[in-house]
């Protein structure tokens, strides 16, 4: 990151690590329990089928997983123009 931020540019994973990672820590997110994950793909992408050939579709990722627990999560994407 120091190369990064002498030539006054940040990168997203600069941001994220500077400014996101630390607030979801002090929020409790990094406690016994809870989980933080990042740059995560949570599906397989949609089965596609026509014609009869199926395939699947681009898969869907976030920035951030927020795991409460084992059994729930909350996806939190990055906001896009």
């Amino acid at each position: 990151m120091a190369g990064a931020m002498r030539e006054g540019v940040m990168t997203e994973a600069d941001t994220c690590r500077e400014f996101v990672t630390p607030r979801l820590i002090e929020a409790g997110w990094a406690t016994e329990g809870h989980a933080i994950g990042e740059q995560r793909t949570f599906t397989d992408g949609r089965i596609m089928v026509s014609g009869g050939k199926v395939w699947r579709g681009k898969q869907k990722r976030a920035d951030y997983l927020l795991f409460f627990d084992a059994t729930f999560r909350w996806q939190w994407w990055r906001p896009r123009k």
